[in-house]
Parts: C-alpha cells; structure tokens; sequence
C-alpha cells in the first residue's frame, strides 16, 4: 500500500489516542519506519501489522480497527488531501457507488504503482445496488466496509450493507447488497 495510508493510520491513532499510543503501536507492531511518504510504495505487511498492533493496543477487534480506518479515510485523508477526487465520482452516495468501477482508473494517475481492488455495481432499484468487490488482497472487506460508512457520511445517505456473497480464492470476492434511504 501507498505510504498515505499509513500516514491515515497514524493520524488517526494520533487525534483519537495519542502520542503515547501511537509509540506504543509502533514498538509493539514491528514497524521500523520512523514516517512514511505519501507518494511511495510499501509492503502490505507494513499496514496489516500496524492495524493488529492498533486492535493489541485498544482491545478492539481488528475487523472494527479496519472499518474505523475505512471511516477516517473518506472522512479526514481523502476529503481533506483528495477532495477534487471525491468530488468526481458524483453528486450523491448511488452516483459515487455506481461509478467505483472507474474510479481507481483516476486515483491511480497519482499512484501508478497502485494496485486497485474491481469494483461491479448492478442498479438494483432506486434505493438499492449490488457491488462486487475483487482484490488480490485478503483481510480488507471491514475496510471496505469502513469506506462505504465514510462515503455515506460524507453525503448524509444512511446505507445498510450485506453481504450476498463471498469466495475467498484466491484473493477476495465478494458481493454486497447496498441500500439506502
């Protein structure tokens, strides 16, 4: 993963725990990086361990550390440093969703490295889409999950989310019903 999200992860341990905390995270996690740049490539495990050392740290779940990530991305990283960017995707939570299959296609003009998840969407009615999530990576559908809570925040749409299905290999694929008011 790119070096901002890691960055998102720090910031967002910072504002909700501390500088202590966050020490504390890092000693317990492994992770050798003293900080991370925005623009450079770094290995997954880098991101996973941290959210484990994150959910150690809080006595959360991991599931629930990677959802609030997914919350905090949209919400605080992506609206504040890539607000042009959300902004493209459309003008209401279905106009964002329904556009996610093209959406990296613009994200990776600033990450050329980046190795995006496909996203599907079928117009179910007006009021519901089905969304088929494949990525190469596992452990990452509450972050999904986090990101989509983010989105409807961001345009005050309540959305429930459920998932239809899932086959775990070799990579992630799964499909989800979202509906909102």
């Amino acid at each position: 993963m790119y070096g901002i999200v890691n960055k998102s992860i720090q910031e967002m341990v910072l504002h909700h725990y501390g500088e202590n905390t966050w020490s504390n995270i890092k000693q317990n996690s492994g992770v050798e990086n003293d900080f991370f740049v925005s623009s450079e490539p770094y290995d997954d495990e880098i991101t996973y361990k941290l959210a484990v050392a994150i959910a150690d740290e809080t006595q959360k779940p991991v599931g629930d550390i990677l959802q609030d990530l997914g919350n905090w991305w949209i919400l605080k990283t992506a609206s504040v440093k890539y607000g042009y960017l959300l902004s493209s995707g459309g003008t209401s939570l279905s106009e964002f969703l329904m556009s996610l299959p093209v959406f990296h296609n613009r994200v990776m003009m600033l990450y050329p490295k980046l190795t995006p998840p496909e996203f599907k969407t079928t117009l179910i009615s007006e009021k519901e889409l089905h969304l088929e999530y494949i990525s190469r990576r596992k452990g990452l559908t509450n972050f999904l999950i986090g990101l989509i809570g983010g989105l409807s925040e961001l345009y005050n749409t309540p959305v429930e989310i459920v998932m239809l299905s899932e086959n775990d290999a070799p990579g992630t694929h799964q499909v989800f019903k979202i509906t909102w008011n």
